[in-house]
């Protein structure tokens, strides 16, 4: 039998797609039956995750030190992700089932999930700082996470929308100028790279 191959090269990744594939094997890692003792384990890991999730939210608000910091998160999670990877192809008896239930991607066969829908049930409403909103959706089915973007009402063109991986359902837009109105919308993001949007909503930032 061929063997199965756990693939644990991250480097061509973008930055949003790294933290959507590595958010996604820690969850699938988390109290994995398959594979109960991974080092470290997946709940300890949680703190440095969150931490390059939100650094990379603030995206062109970051300061040198933030985007340091975040550069260095990204070598250090690649490092907990491989080493993972390792023991999942050491453990997985070369099952494709099994080594699934990782979250990892493996060498040739077929990927889990089509493209999937556009999330239902938008809502945008006033944030609880100054200058924000928070936006919400509910949970597609085999999604990763969220492509949350926003641009203001008066740009034109594809390439104003502003994008932010969010692996939650709920996301907060920052740094917005009150009385200004702003369009919104959201995509759910799988192993498909289809991504199909929400219609946009319309807000006025307050």
């Amino acid at each position: 039998m061929k063997k199965i191959l756990v693939r644990i090269g991250f480097s061509r990744y973008s930055e949003s797609k790294f933290f959507l594939a590595a958010s996604n094997i820690k969850t699938r890692m988390t109290g994995n039956a398959s594979f109960p003792n991974p080092t470290p384990a997946p709940e300890t890991t949680t703190e440095s995750f969150d931490t390059y999730g939100n650094l990379l939210q603030k995206g062109r608000s970051r300061t040198p030190v933030e985007t340091a910091a975040k550069d260095q998160l990204r070598i250090d999670i690649t490092g907990i992700l491989q080493g993972w990877g390792m023991y999942v192809q050491t453990n997985g008896n070369n099952d494709r089932t099994t080594l699934l239930t990782s979250g990892f991607e493996l060498s040739g066969g077929p990927k889990p999930y089509g493209p999937l829908p556009a999330p239902d049930g938008l809502k945008v409403v006033k944030g609880f700082v100054t200058g924000s909103l928070d936006g919400s959706v509910k949970k597609v089915s085999g999604s990763r996470g969220y492509f949350f973007e926003i641009k203001e009402a008066s740009a034109e063109g594809a390439n104003e929308w502003q994008s932010t991986f969010w692996t939650k359902t709920k996301f907060t837009f920052t740094d917005l100028t009150p009385g200004k109105q702003y369009v919104i919308r959201v995509c759910a993001k799988g192993v498909n790279p289809t991504c199909a949007y929400t219609e946009p909503v319309a807000v006025w930032a307050a």
